[in-house]
């Protein structure tokens, strides 16, 4: 136990872990009295220097048995304390605005210098769910907008007479715009967020960090798979995303212009020209690559919180939806300075 007699501490009997959980370090305190001390451990001897360094007291102040000084001693020797706790303060840093570019170098450079450790069968996997998964939700809308379009613009055209250029309006729109442009942004709100959500709930249970202390790459291991498989099933989307949508658009210039679904599809080669084609599909393996990187980025930003992963997700869905939006208007300025 330790008594306070004015500004002298002075410690009886013993000075263990058992009896010091309770105490506080006392301030104030000029001079320490160890002569009927007893016993002394290590965390006693820990409490007794923390005294000493909070009341600044010279060990030459410290009297009573000798190893008792000594491993007070030796316990201020290694005893490393701050001066002050700085404050915690938010601050701008340009490592927080260039995260991504350094997150693509990361993944440029983990892709070529552990390649061994890419596995083929999360690639068919990520094919199949993100890919195949997609199929549904994809046709089952772009059909539906196939026949928003049509009816919209049979009913102008008709009008004035003019129901054949349907085919023209339904076919360049869908091939140039509408299909890739739908698909990347079904694919950043479905995929995009699952694969945040799937490695994000990695890092939350450090399955990421277990994956580093064996010497393997999260990055090849996760990124890797995805961004390749996205590369593959993005234009393949797109051209079922097409197809529905034609499809849909026919079916509404059969039912109220009076043009067969046959008639519509044959006409469509003389509509549709190849540069059409090729602004529509040069840049769904773009959209594709964006979609894969913005998912696991913004999956490995995930603190390790369980709170934070929806976070995650909601910032990847905004963000995948706004890049896929951006990189379409980049491409429109790009074809319409090439005439294409």
């Amino acid at each position: 136990m330790i008594k306070v007699e004015g500004k002298v501490l002075k410690v009886e009997g013993e000075l263990t872990a058992e009896n010091i959980k309770s105490l506080k370090i006392p301030k104030n305190i000029e001079k320490i009295d160890l002569s009927d001390l007893k016993k002394l451990d290590t965390f006693g001897a820990t409490f007794l220097a923390l005294l000493i360094k909070e009341n600044n007291i010279p060990l030459e102040r410290v009297e009573g048995g000798e190893k008792h000084v000594e491993l007070i001693k030796l316990v201020l020797d290694n005893l490393k304390l701050p001066k002050e706790i700085p404050e915690k303060k938010v601050s701008f840093s340009l490592k927080n605005l260039f995260s991504f570019p350094e997150f693509l170098g990361l993944f440029l450079i983990h892709s070529f210098k552990y390649i061994k450790q890419f596995e083929f069968s999360a690639f068919f996997k990520e094919l199949q769910t993100s890919g195949l998964g997609s199929v549904l939700i994809l046709v089952s809308l772009s059909f539906l907008i196939g026949v928003v379009i049509a009816y919209q613009s049979a009913v102008q055209l008709r009008a004035f007479g003019a129901g054949i250029f349907i085919v023209d309006l339904v076919g360049i729109s869908t091939f140039r715009e509408l299909a890739p442009l739908l698909t990347g942004i079904i694919l950043a709100g479905r995929v995009s967020s699952g694969y945040t959500a799937n490695v994000g709930l990695r890092k939350i249970n450090e399955e990421i960090d277990a994956l580093r202390v064996m010497g393997l790459s999260p990055v090849v291991l996760l990124v890797l798979p995805r961004v390749l498989a996205s590369l593959i099933y993005t234009p393949l989307l797109t051209s079922l995303s097409a197809v529905a949508m034609l499809l849909g658009g026919a079916i509404i210039a059969q039912v109220f212009l009076g043009i067969g679904v046959e008639e519509f599809f044959k006409k469509l080669p003389e509509a549709v020209a190849k540069e059409d084609l090729f602004a529509g599909y040069v840049k769904t393996p773009f959209f594709g690559v964006a979609i894969a990187l913005n998912g696991v980025y913004y999956g490995f930003l995930t603190d390790p919180k369980p709170e934070s992963l929806g976070y995650s997700v909601m910032r990847s869905v905004v963000t995948g939806i706004s890049v896929i939006i951006l990189l379409d208007a980049v491409f429109s300025i790009i074809f319409l300075r090439l005439g294409i």
